[in-house]
């Protein structure tokens, strides 16, 4: 013998089980709901990993400056006026490759000048380094720089 426990059904009458269903439209407003959550989700996925990889290929760019600069910084006074810095240099997403499936291709440019606003006795024995990098990230490029000052009497002295 089954004994069937007596469920009360609110706002919808009880039909037989051939008749209890969604209606059309029920069911196309949660396949457009559902839709647009995936989109969305999607959208948000995609979005997040775009910005992992630029905040990546933005810190290989300081990365890349920095050294740079710290190589100025250990050259000596002659090396940095006659030109032992190179005016332009190649760099690669992944250290120490020369190209082939290393990312991302950063050019850089190394400029030697004058120091301005510095009292005249200082003028001669200072240089301002600065230093460009470019690169294409998703088809938008991209540009960071970086200075320092070098001096005639800097670090370079005390290395040797």
């Amino acid at each position: 013998m089954l004994i069937h426990p007596k469920i009360e059904t609110r706002g919808r009458t009880r039909g037989r089980p051939g008749e209890r269903a969604f209606t059309l439209a029920e069911v196309i407003l949660a396949m457009g709901i559902g839709g647009v959550v995936f989109v969305t989700l999607y959208l948000g996925l995609a979005r997040g990993f775009n910005s992992v990889e630029s905040a990546n290929l933005q810190l290989r760019a300081t990365q890349i400056l920095s050294e740079t600069i710290e190589v100025s910084r250990v050259a000596t006074w002659t090396q940095v006026t006659n030109g032992f810095l190179p005016q332009t240099f190649t760099a690669f997403e992944v250290p120490g490759t020369n190209g082939s499936g290393a990312g991302t291709v950063f050019r850089g440019t190394v400029t030697v000048g004058n120091v301005t606003g510095v009292s005249a006795a200082y003028a001669n024995t200072m240089r301002r380094i600065t230093v460009g990098l470019t690169w294409v990230n998703g088809g938008i490029t991209n540009q960071d720089t970086m200075q320092s000052l070098v001096s005639y009497y800097g670090m370079q002295n005390y290395l040797n």
